[in-house]
């Protein structure tokens, strides 16, 4: 196999995706619109967190605090292979179908 990454450690994954493009993909598969958007100040997340009785990690606070970190990702790309769900709309598109043929199923046999 050829790789293009010369690093021992690896994080799997795709391209980077924001939260506005991962918010866009979803809401365009159910069909709803975007009317606006806010951006949250950190503050608020965590005053919003400790209402919602939500504990913070040492992950998530990091992540919180560092918004743009990016990582070089390994995929199967990577390896000169096809990945199945290259972007998010493709993986939610699919599993919407699959939904749709499990619920068509359970009607035709109930029970």
């Amino acid at each position: 196999m050829k790789r293009d990454v010369d690093q021992k450690d690896f994080v799997l994954g795709h391209q980077v995706l924001s939260v506005k493009e991962a918010i866009s993909a979803v809401c365009s598969a159910f069909d709803i619109p975007i009317y606006f958007q806010l951006k949250l100040p950190v503050l608020f997340l965590y005053k919003l967190a400790r209402i919602m009785r939500v504990e913070v990690d040492p992950w998530s606070d990091y992540c919180i605090r560092n918004p743009h970190m990016n990582y070089k990702t390994v995929n199967p790309k990577s390896f000169g292979m096809v990945s199945s769900y290259a972007k998010l709309d493709e993986l939610v598109q699919d599993t919407l179908k699959e939904q749709t043929l499990v619920d068509t199923s359970l009607e035709a046999n109930p029970g």
